[in-house]
């Protein structure tokens, strides 16, 4: 049971959730392999108000799915995958009574990707997936005052295409993996502002904008120069936008456009990097230097991407620098640690909350210590 405090009084969610997951593979050095499987997942949620029933709401869902791998040619292998699901949901307004709503969605999802070995050390690959989310209920914290609440949404699809590179070199001492993509978003779910008189002024629930799109380069490379050196490093360049649609918001008013609006959570670039040095001493035992950086772009936290003043869902540009030292067993460990070494403060991700306000989570003030971890059966 989860529970937290609003204005008018206190809230109670009471969640129950079943899943599992079967597959079945081959294992063959013939042209052929594959791979099927089923999933299924069953959820069910209660909320409270006051001591007083206010909503119910229920999910089941599955799907099975298979795979193909076929080496067509010398260095050339092809992969073929299917899944089919459907998903089932249904909701209650106990608080106003109101009949309850379902809704059942299903989805076929193929898969085909071309994999070149150009030697043992370089594959070329392209991709296209189709990816699928189910649409659901929405639960009405306006208790009817809103007009612009919508009982239901609809599910939302992605097209995503894929031209990549995977490699090793350096005598197996580096490993670089390149990708360049474009995902073509279809009926996006996103949030949207309603009034509450749960949490006041505004709540959220989920309604479909209209078409999107996301492009951009990724690449990640790992080094090891010499005995106990791990380098990583990581980036991607995003660029991530609404081509169409509008949107009602308590907040910003009606029919907003979101043409040109940048998708929430897409900062335009990230880069990271991690080194570190292990020394082995006695059985099984180590001592370690750690350094992990990350760097990333503004991004913004919701749609639209500019609330009225005095809003803001402008996540900042962030940096981050954390130090690590220590020593390490097979069952346990010690490390001195500094974190956000230079102190930034910075929004790291924000979005706009009923009760609250304009809500930003921030980098943690540097900290430093010492843990202490050890690990038994």
């Amino acid at each position: 049971v989860e529970q937290f405090n609003a204005a008018s009084g206190g809230v109670a969610a009471t969640s129950d959730a079943f899943s599992q997951e079967l597959r079945l593979a081959s294992i063959s050095d013939g042209n052929f392999n594959w791979i099927v499987g089923a999933f299924y997942r069953s959820a069910e949620r209660e909320l409270v108000l006051a001591g007083t029933p206010f909503n119910s709401n229920g999910m089941d869902q599955w799907s099975v799915f298979g795979q193909v791998y076929w080496r067509f040619a010398d260095k050339w292998m092809a992969t073929f995958g299917l899944r089919y699901g459907e998903h089932d949901t249904e909701s209650t307004d106990e608080w106003l009574g109101l009949p309850t709503v379902s809704a059942d969605f299903d989805n076929v999802s193929p898969k085909l990707a071309i994999d070149y070995s150009v030697n043992d050390d370089v594959m070329l690959y392209g991709s296209i997936a189709k990816g699928f989310r189910a649409g659901g209920t929405n639960t009405d914290e306006s208790f009817g005052t809103d007009p612009t609440f919508n009982l239901s949404f609809e599910p939302d699809e992605v097209w995503n295409y894929e031209l990549g590179l995977k490699s090793t070199f350096w005598q197996g001492k580096a490993i670089l993996n390149a990708a360049i993509f474009y995902v073509d978003w279809k009926d996006i779910q996103i949030d949207k502002a309603i009034a509450s008189l749960v949490s006041p002024p505004y709540g959220f629930i989920v309604t479909n904008g209209e078409d999107a799109h996301s492009t951009g380069i990724e690449a990640d490379m790992y080094l090891y120069p010499g005995e106990g050196w791990e380098i990583v490093l990581g980036g991607a360049v995003l660029e991530a936008e609404f081509d169409n649609g509008t949107i009602d918001t308590a907040v910003a008013g009606l029919d907003v456009p979101l043409k040109g609006n940048k998708l929430a959570s897409s900062p335009e670039y990230m880069f990271n990097m991690s080194v570190e040095k292990k020394w082995m001493f006695g059985t099984g035992n180590e001592s370690y230097v750690r350094l992990d950086y990350m760097s990333r772009g503004n991004s913004f936290g919701d749609v639209p991407n500019e609330p009225p003043p005095p809003g803001s869902f402008r996540s900042g540009k962030a940096t981050n620098l954390n130090l690590r030292a220590g020593f390490r067993g097979s069952s346990w460990g010690i490390q001195a640690f500094v974190t956000n070494v230079t102190d930034e403060y910075v929004s790291t991700f924000n979005f706009y909350d009923g009760g609250f306000g304009d809500v930003h989570v921030v980098l943690r003030p540097r900290t430093y210590g010492i843990s202490f971890n050890y690990f038994y059966n």
